[in-house]
């Protein structure tokens, strides 16, 4: 009897090691960038879709944007928090100046670190303003125009 006691506890610490070395180990969360849309001459819309929280809880989610490649949360000319976790998400790029160039990236960050989905790029619509001269008398005044 002591030696089967015995025994079946050396089977149950071997399965719990044997469990415990299975278990997932933590990483990246994996998230998508959605496509740019709605884009004006100072604005525009994108957002991401966190797929996976790498075994670890998203604690932020949004998208950066910037003039040049490759935006970070650190290194970029805007940034959007969208909350926490899995999901879609969409967010609004704001101030942003007509006829330029922008990299659009969604981020999602857990305690392993930050990921990010792949870049985006768009342009922002040009303004063009109007100037009529009227001989004569009269006043003109003037519209800016979105292309």
């Amino acid at each position: 009897m002591k030696r089967s006691i015995h025994i079946l506890s050396i089977l149950f610490t071997a399965t719990l090691l044997i469990l415990s070395s299975c278990e997932k180990e933590e990483e990246l969360p994996t998230i998508n960038t959605l496509s740019v849309t709605d884009i004006a001459s100072d604005g525009a819309k994108s957002g991401g879709n966190v797929i996976d929280d790498g075994g670890a809880s998203v604690t932020s989610k949004g998208v950066v944007w910037s003039t040049s490649e490759n935006p970070t949360v650190e290194n970029n000319v805007g940034k959007t928090n969208e909350g926490e976790g899995r999901g879609e998400f969409t967010s609004d790029l704001t101030d942003l100046s007509s006829n330029t160039s922008y990299y659009v990236r969604a981020y999602a960050i857990n305690k392993v670190g930050t990921a990010y989905g792949e870049q985006k790029e768009f342009t922002t619509i040009a303004i063009h303003e109007l100037t009529i001269e009227i001989e004569g008398e009269g006043s003109v005044d003037k519209e800016v125009v979105e292309e």
